[in-house]
């Protein structure tokens, strides 16, 4: 394909769900055939393909015009629905999963509560609700099978037809208090636009709440569920661009209440993984992985990067030269752009898998070496053709997606024919 897969989730040993573009497909991983394709039209070709697309492109059932890129996929937890973002258009949509893996789509909400494009999605456990975090800093809550949509009340009473009539727009200024001629131009200009109707946001038809708020960008978003004696208690972990973890209450009811912080980080934070119940990874711009028990908010050990892109770069600029000199990886810029955990592999053991942005290879450890504060990190290296996009885990088998799009090493240098 011209497009790499950009995001992959696998449903079990037999179903694959992949983001190519604008498209989401269904893949049987029996035989390699495709089972079904989102949209089911083929988009329809641009006129100059120089021309970037519009940004807010509306999306329609009826409309040809093919929908924004597929930024973000999610599974629910009993793997019955499949969750999608696309980027341009804000639209969240949800596809039921048949048992042969066929995928229908049942729900697209626009969401415009959310200001800027959403940055991470997460399921509950329970599967009620869908945690949106945008790159306002905010976290809304929607849920997973939406209700029917309500339609606007008719207005019966002669009071209630003035209420719901069309204002028009009106200055807030006259020329009694206004008095710089600046003020007084844009005040004329003002005056022409008052028997034009009010711009009037509509409201959004869908149940949503606002759980919390960031002063930065949320950059990913966890629900974790922890049981206690007397139940089970859920929190909201959030990480943001201003190196902040928060751990916030239960939604939706306490979701405003902070429980505590992860501080450590010295650059932005970009990813966020649960190895197990107790133990949180975090990566982003720093040059290690942190390892928090989270529960207590203390940092139990940092795990290097930087030391082994290094070794990595080293071993494939003296092999044969795919990635730069070895002069630049004392300075190079790293990010963390994915965390996974991968289990029921042969040796049995749970690992955790890390991509950088732009690498062509994945930093693979056991999770069972975090557990303890000491003691070297015995650190695999899995290189791969291409760097990394997103990865899946099939039992003892890795589906890695790669780019196609940009040399190995580089997110600028086109490949080398």
């Amino acid at each position: 394909m011209d497009h790499p897969f950009q995001c992959l989730r696998a449903r079990d040993d037999h179903v694959l769900f992949a983001a190519c573009g604008s498209n989401i497909y269904s893949v049987s991983l029996t035989d390699g055939s495709i089972i079904s394709k989102w949209p089911t039209c083929d988009p329809p070709t641009p006129k100059d393909e120089k021309e970037p697309p519009g940004k807010h492109r509306k999306l329609d059932s009826n409309s040809t015009t093919p929908p924004a890129n597929v930024t973000i996929l999610t599974l629910a937890s009993e793997r019955q629905h499949l969750v999608a973002v696309t980027a341009e258009d804000k639209y969240v949509h949800v596809f039921e999963i048949s048992q042969d893996g066929q995928l229908s789509h049942i729900s697209q909400r626009q969401v415009l509560c959310i200001r800027i494009r959403p940055s991470s999605i997460v399921v509950t456990s329970d599967d009620s609700s869908i945690l949106v975090a945008d790159k306002f800093g905010d976290v809304y809550s929607l849920p997973l099978l939406p209700a029917h949509e309500q339609e606007p009340s008719v207005p019966t009473s002669v009071e209630e037809q003035e209420k719901q009539a069309p204002k028009t727009y009106k200055p807030a200024a006259t020329s009694l208090t206004v008095h710089s001629a600046r003020n007084l131009r844009a005040l004329e200009q003002q005056m022409k636009r008052v028997n034009e109707p009010a711009k009037i946001k509509e409201p959004l038809k869908f149940a949503h709440k606002l759980l919390l708020g960031h002063v930065s960008m949320v950059t990913d978003v966890l629900f974790a569920s922890v049981s206690h004696g007397l139940g089970k208690r859920e929190y909201i972990i959030t990480a943001d661009r201003d190196e902040h973890i928060r751990v916030s209450r239960r939604p939706p009811s306490q979701a405003h209440i902070i429980e505590g912080y992860c501080l450590g980080h010295k650059s932005f934070v970009s990813k966020l993984c649960m190895v197990t119940p107790q133990l949180l990874v975090s990566g982003g711009g720093d040059d290690y992985l942190y390892v928090w028990k989270w529960q207590d908010f203390q940092l139990r050990r940092k795990v290097s990067i930087r030391e082994w892109y290094q070794k990595v770069v080293q071993e494939r600029s003296v092999s044969n030269g795919v990635v730069g000199p070895s002069s630049d990886v004392r300075n190079a810029p790293l990010t963390v752009s994915g965390l996974w955990t991968v289990s029921n592999v042969p040796d049995e053991h749970t690992h955790l898998v890390v991509a950088l942005e732009g690498f062509p290879a994945l930093m693979c450890f056991t999770v069972a070496q975090l557990e303890d504060q000491v003691g070297d990190i015995d650190i695999k290296t899995m290189y791969t053709p291409g760097n990394v996009l997103d990865v899946a885990n099939l039992g003892d088998t890795l589906l890695i997606s790669v780019d196609n799009l940009h040399a190995p090493g580089s997110t600028e240098n086109s490949p080398s024919n």
